[in-house]
């Protein structure tokens, strides 16, 4: 089969008065789940920076993590109440930018044109895993020797702890967003 390659969507202009950012620090796997730390100080630093912050993804650690966060910060909500596909495309139209681990965010993003810093661990986007259309300028991760280890992350780190993703700095993160 002779298939074309789809041309990429073109960013188009948010039509809203409000500044938003999606943020998806949870994947399926903890090799490539944002740290605890890490996954705070970018939230931290996203609220202080955008009028809403929607936190993506589903499942109880999730609605805990948009909890505790909501408690801090009056500007944070999560994207799809119901975690339908859906309602989290129509959110991420609005959005300024989705800063992502790995995961289903990230392609949710990128079928929509919104631009995507995404953040890689265990996985490395060059398996083929990066958002269709992703500008490869976002791409956040550290070049190490054990890296990558999965193809999927669903592989133990065999350092004991994923530095991979501890070695990541929120001004890293930060200076992909400007």
């Amino acid at each position: 089969f002779e298939i074309e390659d789809p041309e990429y969507l073109e960013r188009r202009e948010v039509d809203s008065a409000e500044s938003c950012v999606g943020f998806a620090p949870f994947a399926a796997h903890s090799c490539c789940t944002c740290p605890e730390k890490l996954r705070e100080e970018i939230m931290e630093r996203l609220t202080a920076r955008f009028d809403k912050v929607y936190v993506f993804g589903g499942g109880e650690r999730v609605q805990n993590f948009v909890e505790q966060m909501q408690k801090r910060y009056p500007n944070v909500e999560r994207a799809s109440q119901t975690a339908s596909i859906a309602e989290d495309i129509e959110v991420a139209k609005r959005l300024k930018v989705m800063v992502t681990v790995d995961t289903l965010a990230m392609h949710i993003a990128a079928l929509v044109a919104t631009p995507v810093v995404s953040i890689w661990g265990a996985t490395h986007p060059e398996f083929g895993a990066m958002g269709y259309g992703c500008d490869m300028d976002g791409i956040v991760q550290v070049d190490m020797d054990c890296r990558p280890c999965s193809a999927t992350g669903d592989v133990a780190c065999a350092k004991g702890t994923p530095i991979c993703m501890q070695d990541i700095t929120v001004e890293t993160v930060e200076a992909k967003i400007d």
